[in-house]
C-alpha cells in the first residue's frame, strides 16, 4: 500500500491488469484496492520490438512474463517479482529486478 501512496510510478500492461482483477478483485474480493491500482497506474502497451528483445529470456509458455518484462524495458522500470522466470533477463542486464523483500527495503528506507 505504501507504493500506493507514494509519488512512485506504477506501470502495468493490459496483461498485469488482467492478474490484478483475477486476484484482487475476484479472489480477495477487494474491489476497491484493484480499482486504486487500475487508477493509479500508468498504462503501457509494448511495442513488437521491445516483445522480441524480451521473449528470448522466458519460456514460450510464460508469454505474460515477456510482456511484463517488455513493459519495464519500455518504461525504464523496475520490476518487483519473486518469479525466477526472470533471472536470466536480470543476469542480463536487460531490466531490473527486484524480490519483493529488496522492494520493501527500498521502499521502507528512502520513508526514513
Amino acid at each position: 500500500m505504501t507504493l500506493l501512496l507514494s509519488d512512485a510510478d506504477l506501470f502495468v500492461n493490459d496483461e498485469l491488469l488482467l492478474e490484478y482483477e483475477r486476484y484482487i478483485h475476484r479472489v480477495l474480493g477487494l474491489c476497491h484496492l484493484y480499482l486504486l491500482i487500475s487508477n493509479r497506474a500508468q498504462r503501457i502497451d509494448p511495442s513488437r520490438q521491445s516483445l522480441d528483445v524480451c521473449r528470448p529470456f522466458f519460456p514460450e509458455s510464460q508469454y505474460a512474463d515477456i510482456v511484463h518484462a517488455a513493459t519495464c524495458l519500455e518504461a525504464g522500470a523496475t520490476i518487483v517479482t519473486n518469479d525466477a522466470h526472470f533471472k536470466k533477463i536480470q543476469e542480463a542486464g536487460l531490466i531490473e529486478v527486484w524480490s519483493i523483500s529488496e522492494a520493501m527495503r527500498e521502499i521502507l528506507d528512502k520513508g526514513n
